[in-house]
């Protein structure tokens, strides 16, 4: 299942539900609570956003630095380095398997079910009969449609 861009960019970041365990060690790093406190970031988008920024040609990697884009993030942000912030947001992406970081859907190579296939699946349905699982499906709606928890409808009451 493929999860639409928009559902992939509103999964929070901190604590993400796909992210390498190396995450965890980012998300107490001092330069992720500036991009939490001051930047307030708080989803895949913000980190997405502030990862892809483009610094000067006239940056330099100080907490001095005053070309137009670490101006303007300490100026709306407070940051002391935005430069920092910026390689720490590249480094939170990079704890995110290709699935669940944000880009444009892939190019499907196996098309959704034909109309032919969709109606055999109809008539399997009201013959309680096996149907066909459509590969390509994709969520696009709210991030509260994305997720299912399937569990059985027993309880345990002891530990394995």
């Amino acid at each position: 299942m493929h999860f639409h861009p928009d559902v992939l960019e509103a999964l929070p970041i901190w604590f993400h539900v796909g992210a390498l365990p190396s995450l965890k060690k980012l998300n107490n790093f001092f330069y992720s609570h500036c991009l939490c406190d001051h930047h307030h970031i708080s989803s895949t988008k913000g980190i997405t956003n502030i990862a892809c920024t483009r610094l000067c040609t006239t940056h330099t990697n100080q907490g001095s630095c005053d070309c137009a884009t670490c101006s303007k993030l300490r100026k709306s942000a407070g940051c002391l380095k935005p430069f920092k912030c910026i390689n720490t947001a590249k480094k939170i992406l990079d704890c995110l398997p290709p699935k669940w970081v944000p880009a444009p859907l892939p190019h499907r190579s196996n098309p959704d079910l034909t109309a032919e296939g969709a109606a055999q699946n109809q008539l399997a349905l009201k013959n309680d009969a096996p149907v066909t699982f459509n590969p390509m499906l994709t969520e696009n709606g709210p991030i509260e449609n994305a997720f299912h928890i399937i569990c059985p409808s027993t309880t345990w009451e002891e530990l394995p």
